[in-house]
């Protein structure tokens, strides 16, 4: 992470961030839900806590929202579907967008 100009490319195509910054944000991103992943199907956390917890508070976050949009069409494109895990991900995160937009066109 440190060195992203020199390993990024090795991993993803670096034309798809507007800066170094933005590829290490991403990269995070991914791996603290690849962390996530583990404890959840390790049987640490339970969907019910990945919920009300660490994906919640990730939806709050809109570069984290961009960033799940970017990750969930990559899991799309290699695997063809989503696991259970990131079907649970991605419904929060389409629960927060919702949010979002239902709060913005009532002028909230």
């Amino acid at each position: 992470m440190q060195d992203i100009e020199a390993y990024g490319p090795c991993v993803i195509d670096p034309a798809e961030f507007d800066s170094p910054k933005q590829m290490r944000q991403y990269f995070f991103t991914s791996m603290w839900l690849n962390n996530l992943r583990t404890m959840y199907e390790l049987g640490a956390y339970t969907e019910a806590h990945l919920r009300n917890e660490p994906i919640k508070d990730m939806t709050r976050s809109p570069l984290a929202r961009e960033f799940w949009n970017k990750r969930r069409s990559y899991i799309l494109a290699q695997e063809g579907k989503l696991s259970t895990f990131h079907k649970i991900v991605d419904e929060e995160f389409r629960a927060a967008e919702s949010v979002e937009i239902s709060g913005t066109e009532s002028g909230q």
